[in-house]
Formats: structure tokens, sequence, C-alpha cells
């Protein structure tokens, strides 16, 4: 016999680790916008936009600021961005709405119905209403007027739907705090002494703050036979639940049409049903609202992709509403097949009693079309919503709240000095990647706060300047005296007490112009200028320098994006105090042109290499690589200690292998100490960085000799 063992796989491999695109110059920017999350967002070209909508970048647009600016400058570059959103504290709520259905128990006219169930119609294609004899209760012939008799009635549930929205400004609160609350309560449909109460359904809210999400809404419908796309027979009548049908639609304004959002698997609209914990079993797919909602119009799990949200992603579903009116409903209908023995015309079987979710509750008609015998849903009434495959449900209430700059200074001093605080989320540095930060023309108190950038943690940078837009000019010695008093701020944060390194990580830029061929009309700082460079010589995705825009000599180093840039000379006594107090500063390349003489961070050692712009971004993107490296080995037993401090090294390598076109050379020296002997669960990585030192000074001769000098 043969003994059948299967087949052993041995073709696998280990899985190849595919690394994330990400700049070695990527600056954090703070930015009011349209939609979007708070948490901060790596992004590029139009992903910015599909995060944060066309407005937030538009200069014209209440959302500008002068980072504003900055971002688009990065974008221009294909610098990806570190975006975080900061919202006015009187923002709010978000934009929302509530769907509730008004019920009350009423006598109802009657009206002729044919075979199938359906109303007959007259000439002019109204109801034919059911006529009694005034005297004898007899039924007159069809087409008699209502005025020769009384019109038949009987006990109906008479429904209309109705939109609300909380209006409320709650800043800040959690969702589950507003929304997922309301109750029923007295409606304003009257019989009698008898009034209607108001049941609350559907609740959907936006998922971020803002007047944008105005714009969005739903279209909800219960569809039948005669429906575009048909109705589902096959869940009505196995899951014993109606299948209703959703679409999302977006306007670009509140005078132009919706029109539908596609679902993430790109269909115009999705089936669903109010029954709990339903299954799909053609497709084995859950089928239930509030389980299939949420993951139709948004993908923020998949880490292949960039996350997208949708723009209603809050749903709050009554169903204890929802369960105590289907089963109202389901016995009134029966109740009424029974009287009036036309059971052939419905959805519901004979007999049975778990069919109560069958029933249409949307717009009160059997799959097949035919109008209910004991519910009907008031169209027609003045205050009521349409729920249509033609109707578009609109959030409403959304607010951007107040945007100035004052306020948006508030926001981002707040929001930066969170890098001052250990225990903050953003000293998770594999998912917040940002490596620098630049003062676009933020307040004073804001660039103060802009300082702690670098406080907590060792792969960042930061990048000052005097200048605050919607300010006054500084004269030279203003600038200056800022300069020393940003300076100042900066040295609170030594690069390490263990080595005794004072800050290097910092960079003060003067002067300020007109930014070229832009929308923004205040003056802005030549950050803007440099952060534009660096852009483009660092901020590619694959992680190279671009040799080619290495901007420390011309003709990169010549400013080309600022007019009327303030202060164009400085007069040398005045150079000499501005470079000891860490001021960069333009000067003069030709009679139309100025360049940038030197980058020049706040080190104070005028000897050594820490005083380059571009060292202190070599030492910013090695911090990050030492980083990565401990996450590739960190709880390794397979290696000796050998064989880990090669592996280190070979990893260090790796990762920085080309990267600084060859502007440096990087050497790790990975080893295990004594000390790291002793415990046995540490490595020492030192990674040695070789750099030149930056030019500044030409010491300029003459000398002058005879023409025969040359020949000899």
């Amino acid at each position: 016999m043969t003994i059948l063992l299967g087949t052993q796989d041995k073709s696998t491999r280990v899985p190849a680790i595919t690394p994330e695109a990400i700049p070695k110059h990527l600056p954090k920017v703070y930015l009011y916008a349209a939609k979007g999350p708070t948490l901060p967002q790596l992004v590029v070209g139009n992903g910015r936009n599909q995060m944060y909508g066309d407005d937030t970048f538009d200069l014209r647009k209440a959302f500008a600021t002068h980072q504003t600016a900055l971002s688009n400058k990065l974008n221009e570059a294909a610098n990806a961005q570190m975006i975080e959103r900061v919202i006015p504290k009187d923002a709010g709520p978000k934009a929302n709405f509530l769907l509730s259905l008004d019920v009350l128990r009423t006598s109802v006219q009657q009206y002729h119905r044919d075979r199938f169930g359906n109303y007959k119609l007259d000439q002019f294609g109204i109801e034919i209403p059911i006529v009694l004899d005034a005297s004898t209760g007899e039924e007159l012939p069809a087409g008699t007027a209502l005025s020769a008799g009384i019109g038949k009635t009987a006990t109906c549930y008479k429904a209309k739907w109705v939109i609300s929205a909380i209006t409320t400004h709650t800043f800040g609160a959690p969702d589950e705090s507003l929304f997922g609350l309301a109750k029923v309560m007295a409606g304003d449909q009257v019989e009698g002494l008898t009034q209607s109460q108001r049941y609350p359904i559907l609740q959907f809210w936006a998922n971020s703050y803002g007047s944008y999400f105005n714009n969005c809404g739903l279209r909800i419908w219960a569809p039948t036979e005669n429906s575009a796309g048909g109705v589902n027979s096959g869940v009505l009548l196995r899951n014993k639940a109606y299948p209703f049908r959703m679409a999302a639609v977006r306007r670009t304004s509140s005078n132009t049409a919706p029109r539908v959002v596609e679902t993430e698997s790109g269909e115009p609209y999705f089936d669903f049903v109010f029954k709990p914990n339903q299954i799909n079993t053609d497709t084995d797919a859950r089928i239930t609202l509030k389980d299939i909602y949420l993951n139709k119009y948004q993908t923020t799990t998949d880490l292949r992709f960039a996350p997208k949200y949708g723009d209603l992603n809050g749903i709050y579903v009554y169903e204890a509403n929802i369960d105590l009116l289907v089963k109202q409903f389901y016995e009134a209908e029966k109740d009424a097949l029974d009287t009036n023995n036309v059971w052939d015309t419905s959805d519901l079987t004979f007999g049975n009693d778990d069919e109560a979710y069958m029933m249409n509750f949307i717009s009160a008609k059997t799959s097949t079309g035919v109008p209910y015998y004991s519910l009907m849903i008031d169209s027609a009434a003045i205050d009521g919503a349409q729920l249509s495959e033609s109707s578009n449900l609109m959030a409403r209430c959304g607010s951007d709240g107040t945007m100035n700059d004052t306020l948006f200074a508030e926001l981002v001093s707040e929001a930066v000095a969170e890098y001052a605080n250990p225990d903050s989320h953003l000293m998770n540095t594999a998912v917040n990647v940002e490596s620098i930060i630049y003062d676009t023309g933020f307040p004073v108190s804001t660039k103060y706060e802009l300082c702690k950038f670098i406080a907590e943690r060792k792969d960042t940078g930061v990048v000052l300047c005097p200048h605050v837009v919607g300010g006054r000019q500084l004269s030279a010695s203003e600038e200056n005296s800022l300069a020393v008093t940003l300076r100042t701020k900066l040295q609170n944060y030594p690069e390490s007490d263990y080595f005794g390194t004072p800050v290097f990580r910092g960079l003060i830029m003067g002067r300020n112009g007109i930014l070229r061929n832009s929308q923004y009309n205040d003056r802005l700082p030549l950050t803007i200028e440099l952060a534009y460079k660096a852009a483009r010589m660092m901020g590619a995705s694959n992680g190279q320098w671009k040799e080619e825009f290495i901007f420390d000599k011309e003709p990169n180093n010549v400013i080309t994006m600022f007019d009327d840039v303030s202060i164009a000379f400085t007069p040398s006594k005045q150079r000499n105090k501005d470079w000891d107090a860490g001021l960069n500063y333009p000067l003069s390349h030709t009679r139309k042109t100025l360049y940038f003489p030197a980058l020049k961070t706040v080190y104070e050692d005028e000897t050594s290499v820490l005083n380059s712009f571009f060292v202190m971004m070599a030492c910013i993107e090695i911090q990050k690589v030492g980083e990565r490296v401990h996450r590739a080995f960190s709880g390794v037993t397979t290696l000796t200690d050998s064989q880990l401090v090669e592996k280190v090294n070979q990893k260090v390598e790796e990762l920085t292998a080309g990267v600084f076109a060859n502007m440096f050379k990087v050497v790790p020296a990975a080893r295990i100490s004594q000390a790291d002997g002793q415990r046995g669960f540490s490595w020492t990585l030192p990674i040695k960085l070789y750099a030149n030192n930056m030019k500044t000074v030409q010491l300029l001769s003459i000398e002058a000799y005879r023409s025969s000098d040359l020949n000899a």
C-alpha cells in the first residue's frame, strides 16, 4: 500500500518587508482644514486634497494661513508632509441628522383596489375612495363622489418621516456623549385626543468638524420589483427581512445638485436590512446595516493604502424602536390581511409569526409595490422627509468655527507643546516620522513653543524666523535682538547632557518678502524658500538626497521665490552680530538677485561641522536610522554577540547607502561593551558621521607680476 503523507511546501521564503516611502526632509505642518482627522497624517500630492479637501489649500479661502503657503510649496516640490489639523474651539457640532418616524394610530380613508392589491385610479390618476351609503352603510358603486355618502375608513398607522439635527456647540465632546441618545417624544400629528409618538430610527454624523459636511448626505429607500435594480427577494424570503437600499451623496456647494458617491467596491448603492445579525446566504456576507455601514465608504485599516474616511461615518441605529414598530405594524397588517382576505397580495405568509422585519416601514409597500392596508406613509406632509431613490437627506449644522491668524497661533502653540511631553503619542517615532518644522511667521509666543519640537526627540529640527505675519517690519537690529531671544529659548533643549553637547538642531532665518506667483498677500519669511530648496534636495520619497539640487553653492543657493526682500543689504558689523546670534540672512548675488551665503545652525562652536544645516539634517536622519535598527533587532536570540554586531553594522550601511548625495561618510561602529556584556541584553551603536566644515570666509588678495615672470 501507499501511505499518503500529503505535500510539503519547500518553496516558501522569508517575506520581504517593503519599507514605507518616507523622505528624509519631512516637515510638520499645522493647518486649518475643511475636513479631515486631527491626528497627524503623512500625505503628498492629491492625497493632501483627498484627506483635507480642496478648499483647505486654496489661499483665497478662509482656511488659508501662512502655513498653507508653506504646504503648497512643499507639495509643489513633491515633498510629503506630516499635516496636523487644528480646529477652532468654537467649531461644532459635527454635521449630522436624525431620522425619526412620527406615528399616529388613527382612522384612514380606504380606496378601491384591483385584484393585485394596487389602488384603482380615476381618469386623473387619483385614487378612487370607497364610499358608503350614509343610512345603510352599504358600499356604493366605485366612482361615487364622497359627497354622496360617507367615506369608508379603517384603523391604520399613519406615519411620516421627520429629519432633525443636533445644533448646539459641543466642541471636543466624544461622539458617544452626543449621538445615539435621542428619546421617543410626542409628535405633532393629532386625532381627537390621540397624539402621535415620534420614534428616533437612524442618526448619522460627520467624521470630523466642518461646514464641508453640510454638503454630504444619504439616500435611503425601499426598492420594489419596479425599481432600478429590482429588489433582493432572496434576502426577503430567506432572512425574513425587507432589503432596503442606501447611497451616499455629495455636492460641491449648497447650490449644486448632489452626486452619488460610490462605495469602496465601486457600487452606486448597497442593500441592507435592519434585522440584527443577518447574513446574506448568497454571498455569506453580513447585511445588517449597523454591521456593514462603516466599511462601505471608508478604509482606514489597510496599511497598503492611505486612510480614507467616509463623509458621514458615524451611525447609530435605534434598534429597540425599530423592533417595537415593526412588530406593531406586522400585527396590524396581519389583521388587515385577514379582514380583507388578501394574503396573496402580501409578502407575509399566513400562519407565520416571525416575519415582522419583512415590513417595509420606509415606504409602506410590499416588494411588488402594493400599498399596505394597515400602514401609510404621509409623503405629502409639509415637514415630512422624503425617503426615495431620488431624495437627498443632507447633513446639517456643521460649522468651521472662527478662523484667523491669532486663534490659529494659539491652537498651534497648544499642539506643538506636546513635543515637550515625554508621554505624548508624538514620541512614537515609528508613526510620527516628521523631521523638521518651519516657522512661517508665527507670533513670538508661538515661536517659543515651536522650540519644544526638539525638546524630547533627537530626530527633529526646527527653523525659526523673526518675522511675524501681519506684524510690522523689523529693523536689522530688532531682528538680531529677537534672534538672540530665540537662540536662548532653543538653548533650553541641549543636544546631549550625556556628552555635554549644546543645542544644534535649530536654525534662525532672517528677512521676509513677497512670495512670487502666489495668491497669499501678506509678507512671508524666507524660511519658505529654505523649506522649498530642502524639499527639492531631500524631499524625494525614495529617501535619496538629490545631488543636483544641493544648495550650498550657486546657482542653487540663489533666492528665486521672493520679491521685495526686507533688509537686502546687511553691513559687515551687523553681519558679525547676526552670525553670533545664529541669525541667517541673504546677501546680494547680483544687482537683481540675492543668495544664502551660509546656512548656520545655532551651534556655538565655530570649528564644528554641527554649524551646518546640511549636517543637522544628516544627523536627524541618522538618529532615525538608529531607531530603525533597534526595531529590526530588538528581541533577537538567534545571533551571537559578534553576529549581532556584524548584522547591526550591515543594517546601518544598508539604510544610509547612497542617501546623502556623497556629502558625508557614514561609518557604523556597533560593539558589545563591557557593560553590555555584563547586562547581556544590550548593545552599543555609535554611528560616525564624517562631514566637511562649512566654508564662509574668503581671504582675498591680488599679487601683481610681470608678464615675463609667467613665461619664466
